[in-house]
């Protein structure tokens, strides 16, 4: 069973959207005991986005965007067999300059990822040998980026 709902709000130049997945699954669980929860799949999940002009800069654009992920089952963790939800943020600054535009972004700003919760890699060898977790959270940290697009 899945639902999703959306909205989106308009004021002049600013867009702003946001978005709530539900998604309830279930697999035949291979012990033959009837049905389980399918892995890596968050119930919940959510997100807000804003873009728009930076305030009182001519051909700047500013987006902010934050999304939810909900707590999700895994069955090959042997720290836990539902993991917590986590919030993604990312932001992206443009400035025309000429024939250029550069850019700044920054994902992941509020540094979720798997180190944090978890080690990766597992002392004991997991299903079918395995020597680290099925990632449920990102791998990496933050990534921070500039550059610049030049039109000829």
């Amino acid at each position: 069973m899945a639902a999703e709902a959306r909205a989106t709000w308009r004021h002049r130049s600013i867009v702003g959207s946001g978005w709530y997945g539900y998604i309830y699954s279930t697999e035949q669980d291979p012990n033959g005991t009837g049905r389980r929860e399918t892995e890596l799949t968050p119930r919940h999940s959510a997100g807000v986005d804003f873009t728009g002009p930076a305030p009182t800069t001519g051909g700047t654009v500013l987006r902010v965007a934050a999304t939810y992920t909900g707590r999700q089952s895994v069955w090959d963790d042997p720290n836990r067999t539902r993991t917590p939800g986590y919030t993604w943020a990312r932001l992206f600054v443009s400035q025309r300059a000429g024939r250029a535009r550069l850019y700044a972004s920054g994902e992941n700003l509020l540094d979720a990822k798997m180190k944090n919760y978890e080690a990766i890699q597992l002392v004991q060898p997991g299903l079918g040998g395995r020597r680290t977790v099925a990632p449920w959270v990102p791998v990496r940290g933050r990534m921070l980026s500039l550059g610049a697009l030049v039109e000829w």
